[in-house]
Parts: C-alpha cells; structure tokens; sequence
C-alpha cells in the first residue's frame, strides 16, 4: 500500500468510514501525509481524535443516518470503509466520482456459513481437495516487510502516531474484547501480559 502513495497523493477527497478503527486511526493520518483532505465517520466521544489525526470533516454516526448526511455532500475519490454494518461496498460506491474507489478492510463473511447442514460437508470437502492441490480457497495474503519498515519508519519520526484506547490486564480479557467491539473503542485496545 505504501509503495502505491504516488497514486493515492492524486486523490483529494477521501473518506475513511469508521475513523475511530484501529485501521481507521491509521488510514486518516497516511491520507493526511499523502495530502489528501479526509473526511470521517465516528462516534462523538471519538470526534476529537479524528480531529486531531488529521480529518477535516468528522460525520457523527449516531446523529441520523449516515447515508443521509453522505448524500448532502461532495462525492469522494477513495473511501476506505473500516467496519461492518452500516455501509456496504456498493453502497460506498454511490458516494464516489465517476472513476473512485472502495477499499474495504474488515474480513469478508465465510460462505459456509450461511449454507444449511446438506451443503456444508460437500463444501467443506471442496476446500479439503484444494488445499490438497496447494490452491489457498482464500486467497492470498503475503505479507510486506518492506511496508512495515515504512510505517515503522513514519511512527519513529512522529508523522504515524499509534492510538491505544485502553490496556487490559489478561484476567480482564473478556472486558478488553467487549470494549473492543463496542462503537466506544478509538484505536487499539490492548491486553498486556507482564
């Protein structure tokens, strides 16, 4: 992602739909260091924050629905939609110009999931005979050194700035994943094991 920031600095108009997200706190401050002028949705308790990472333009979820307030405003080259739920990839795309993208970052549903008890073992037979031929059923993630030696690089210089919410000790484990899926969290939360 970070090699392609050449491409990204010609995009003006960016939303990144959940700022308050782990990815959403990232995704506003790169946007800013590539130029971009950012807009963001988010909880009111998480409004300053996005402020201060860098978004121009904080849409209050919580306050009506967001599509409306979408809707009264300029259209975007890129959104990045960070969470589940309230906007869904084609519905992002209706806020875009001609020619923008969607960039979706939470996990996609697992097919089998919403297949009935007939269906799933022939499914899962299905994936069992491609990972026997070496094919990923999911795709593949590789991942990039050289992209986190760059955002290490920007977090050591100050320009990313790492956003913890709160920090659990591990007998409050199931609390750290409550606040962690609550519309409450900003940033990571995190779960500290000394």
């Amino acid at each position: 992602m970070l090699s392609r920031s050449d491409r990204l600095m010609a995009l003006k108009g960016i939303l990144v739909h959940g700022g308050s997200s782990p990815v959403g706190c990232i995704l506003i401050q790169l946007a800013r260091l590539w130029g971009g002028s950012v807009a963001t949705t988010c909880s009111s308790r998480a409004k300053p924050v996005a402020q201060a990472l860098g978004a121009e333009e904080v849409i209050v979820t919580g306050r009506g629905n967001v599509e409306k307030q979408l809707e009264i405003r300029e259209s975007f080259d890129m959104i990045f939609n960070t969470v589940e739920g309230s906007l869904s990839h084609e519905t992002c795309l209706k806020f875009c110009r001609p020619g923008g993208h969607v960039v979706t970052t939470y996990p996609s549903h697992i097919a089998s999931d919403s297949y009935n008890f007939l269906l799933r073992p022939t499914y899962n037979l299905w994936l069992r005979i491609k990972l026997l031929l070496g094919v990923s059923p999911w795709g593949d993630l590789v991942p990039s050194p050289t992209t986190l030696d760059q955002l290490g690089a920007l977090v050591e210089d100050g320009s990313l700035q790492p956003v913890v919410d709160k920090i659990f000790s591990p007998q409050d484990a199931e609390l750290a994943f409550q606040h962690a899926g609550s519309d409450e969290a900003i940033g990571k939360t995190i779960i500290r094991f000394r």
